[in-house]
């Protein structure tokens, strides 16, 4: 047996939750565009600390394998280097959530993956899953009507460009 494939019975360890480089770099461009850099605290559009990339201190905090690796105090703000590292660690969690809950999101085309990580960022998985018409279109390649859906939602009307951003992106699949 290839050293691989023993590493993956003995540590049950499943490729669909590897994320490859190319969807890190877009989701990556494409949270930093929709969210900014923030090294400092401030209180988001709910009033929520947030910090870094989007990271929702109020609601997620640090998570264990960053301790000792960014402030447990953000007062002082974070370095650019922490604020990636808090995202990588945040798209990751996303990406794990996407592969469980949406079945196609593995074999979706890497622009749409892109999306639903963005998506997922924002609203949260649970969120994103009350989006059944949008997931429905996604999964049987109806990008057009996707898109239409995303930009019908109540969601849409709350993150403005965001929404007409990653709505722009599905509908192009579709032409």
């Amino acid at each position: 047996m290839a050293l691989w494939s023993w590493f993956k019975v003995y540590f049950g360890f499943d490729e669909r939750f590897l994320m490859n480089n190319e969807l890190i770099e877009l989701t990556k461009d494409l949270l930093v565009r929709h969210e900014g850099i923030k090294l400092m605290p401030y209180k988001d559009s709910l009033g929520y600390w947030t910090i870094g990339i989007g990271r929702c201190l109020d609601k997620t905090g640090i998570w264990p394998e960053e301790k000792g690796k960014v402030p447990d105090s953000m007062i002082d703000g974070i370095s650019e280097e922490q604020a990636f590292l808090m995202l990588y660690n945040d798209m990751r969690r996303c990406y794990t959530q996407l592969v469980e809950n949406v079945d196609f999101f593995a074999s979706a085309p890497i622009m749409i993956q892109a999306v639903l990580m963005d998506m997922c960022f924002n609203l949260g998985i649970k969120g994103l899953l009350g989006f059944k018409n949008t997931l429905r279109y996604l999964k049987d390649e109806e990008y057009i009507k996707a898109a239409d859906e995303m930009l019908e939602s109540l969601w849409a009307k709350q993150v403005g460009f965001r929404a007409v951003h990653l709505a722009s992106i599905v509908k192009f699949l579709g032409q």
